[in-house]
């Protein structure tokens, strides 16, 4: 099982892989997540119920396929949303969130169960960082080939006041490019402990969920003096859903 935490705006996707390494064919019996109280659960994955009549929201599977042959993948998506009344962020039970519960049968009527506690403490951001680059706005789904924005914050932590630029690396041929033929864009002049918010236009250009990773994003610190540059990475992958053009509705008379 591969577990993958991606953040869209203010809401948590989490991504469930499940691949069968053995040699001979699996039944899947039950794929569950129980959010904790911090959270609220919707299941993205398509729902279908098995013969034995177990309820839909335990079982998830493709196509209605529960039999996992060697080699073969199922992947599992849920959005998790924050409660309004919930824990402060800071609070450290606020990075619990939740239980992934699956069950599964051998060919020979062996049956196995996994529990696995996920928790986001992995995304929690180091105070030694001198730069910080966390996402702002990031819109959830995007339509294919229209532009759309997003907002990145830019914190600086240092004693002294920086230079920064913001420095963009998406391929040209991949699926989400930046509009505009200029990849960096100034962020200006940052007080020590000061926050800036700088933008930058996007375009998708294939359907799917795409990856944003650090690597692509970046701030850069210039020291004309010194003549230097450091650079500071985004500090996690951002995912955006490009999604096809609404077909239009016609309306029989």
């Amino acid at each position: 099982v591969t577990t993958k935490l991606h953040m869209l705006n203010k809401t948590i996707l989490l991504e469930n892989q499940i691949q069968n390494m053995t040699k001979a064919p699996l039944s899947l019996d039950a794929i569950k997540f129980e959010p904790t109280p911090h959270y609220t659960r919707e299941d993205l994955t398509a729902p279908t119920t098995d013969t034995a009549g177990r309820q839909a929201e335990q079982v998830r599977v493709y196509g209605g396929e529960s039999v996992l042959r060697p080699g073969d993948v199922r992947q599992f998506v849920y959005q998790l949303v924050p409660r309004a009344d919930s824990l402060p962020a800071a609070h450290k039970s606020w990075f619990d969130l939740g239980r992934l519960e699956m069950a599964w049968m051998t060919a020979v009527g062996e049956p196995g169960r996994l529990h696995s506690l996920v928790n986001m403490q992995q995304w929690k951001l180091a105070s030694s960082e001198d730069i910080v680059v966390t996402p702002g706005k990031v819109p959830e789904s995007v339509t294919i080939e229209t532009p759309f924005m997003i907002e990145l914050t830019v914190v600086n932590n240092k004693t002294e006041a920086l230079y920064l630029e913001l420095c963009l690396d998406l391929d040209l041929n991949g699926p989400i490019v930046h509009c505009g033929g200029c990849t960096d864009k100034v962020v200006g002049m940052l007080a020590p402990g000061a926050h800036h918010t700088v933008s930058a236009e996007l375009i998708g250009l294939q359907q799917g969920l795409w990856p944003i990773s650090p690597s692509q994003v970046s701030v850069v610190e210039i020291n004309a003096k010194a003549g230097t540059r450091q650079t500071y990475h985004l500090a996690h992958t951002l995912h955006v859903l490009v999604q096809p053009i609404a077909s239009p509705v016609h309306i029989l008379s």
